[in-house]
């Protein structure tokens, strides 16, 4: 309770001193999931599921050494069940890693929304103290003037108000992902650049890690097994006989399908991240036009060649353009995320 009190009072500080400009700690992005993955209470729980599927992995051994081997039901105690139990073990580790990934996806993601929320907050901060100002400041106008005036000022506060809560939830959700009131600082992640990335190279990465594929291939072999047992004590027209084939069939056709399933969603996903990264850069030369129209804009008002008013448009035009490449960087970090998930693929 006192550590969440703490967290809230500094959420109150930061939001009250304009967010960014409140000197918080911040940390790069591998030391923000370690802690994450410390402070994450469901790992705990994959342990000890761990723990139990290597215990009926041992028992299941055990009972293989002192089983007949010699009827089908001993051979199925044998090979059968322990090789299933240990496909058990593999898959918990595997779900295990994928949680850890996850988590890291959810600190990325909750880390990108610090950024992108903040600026909204700000911007609408801004809007609304200009709006604030126009209508104290305008004299001498009509009644539906005033009436407009009012409603765009009500309208900014709405939209400030919205803007503020969402920071808060996003704030509130990171600090709590790390128990503390420190930051990630984004600036310091590099954009791999999915252009380089080798599709045969992650395929093959793919067929190891996949955990989809990993479950039907030992799925194939597992059927395999217990078809090569039946055989043994069935003949070819037994039912028996002809259940175990059919399931051996269906378990390669669903692996070789998984396959082409894989190679199929790796290309997409790579055209998809080129394309994603590709307006990353395009934003990027947006920026670029955004800020020197600012600066020109700057000097221009200084000499008295423009207002206040246009000034500070330039000057919202350039705030919209910086978080809309957070908002594409965002976008392309979660995609490459995703991938790196199901591919295993860690350039």
């Amino acid at each position: 309770m006192k550590k969440k009190i703490i967290i809230l009072v500094i959420i109150a500080l930061i939001i009250s001193s304009g967010v960014l400009g409140y000197d918080i700690i911040k940390i790069n992005i591998k030391e923000a999931n370690r802690t994450a993955i410390e402070n994450d209470k469901y790992l705990e729980i994959d342990a000890l599921n761990l723990k139990v599927a290597k215990i009926d992995y041992e028992d299941a051994l055990k009972k293989a050494k002192i089983t007949s081997r010699y009827t089908f039901n001993g051979q199925i105690t044998a090979y059968y069940i322990p090789y299933n139990k240990e496909t058990s073990v593999q898959l918990t580790i595997l779900n295990n890693n994928k949680t850890i990934k996850l988590i890291e996806k959810d600190v990325l993601a909750a880390s990108y929304d610090y950024y992108i929320n903040n600026a909204n907050y700000n911007m609408a901060k801004d809007s609304y103290e200009q709006l604030k100002k126009q209508f104290e400041e305008t004299k001498d106008i009509s009644d539906i003037e005033y009436k407009q005036l009012k409603y765009n000022l009500q309208g900014a506060k709405i939209k400030l108000q919205s803007a503020k809560n969402t920071l808060v939830k996003t704030t509130t959700k990171i600090q709590e992902m790390l128990q503390s009131d420190k930051i990630v600082d984004i600036s310091t992640m590099v954009l791999k650049t999915p252009y380089e990335f080798d599709f045969e190279t992650i395929l093959d990465i793919a067929k190891k890690e996949n955990i989809d594929l990993y479950i039907k291939s030992r799925n194939k072999e597992a059927k395999k097994i217990y078809f090569d047992i039946t055989k043994k004590y069935y003949k070819e027209n037994t039912v028996n006989y002809i259940n175990a084939l059919a399931s051996f069939n269906k378990a390669t056709l669903d692996y070789e399908k998984q396959i082409n399933n894989l190679e199929i969603k790796i290309l997409n996903d790579l055209n998809n991240l080129k394309t994603a990264y590709d307006y990353i850069q395009l934003e990027q030369l947006n920026n670029s036009i955004k800020q020197e129209e600012y600066n020109v804009a700057v000097i221009q008002y200084e000499k008295g060649y423009i207002s206040k008013n246009i000034l500070d448009s330039k000057k919202s035009n350039l705030e919209g353009a910086k978080n809309q490449l957070i908002i594409k960087e965002k976008s392309y970090s979660m995609s490459l995320k995703e991938f790196e998930i199901y591919t295993g693929f860690m350039d």
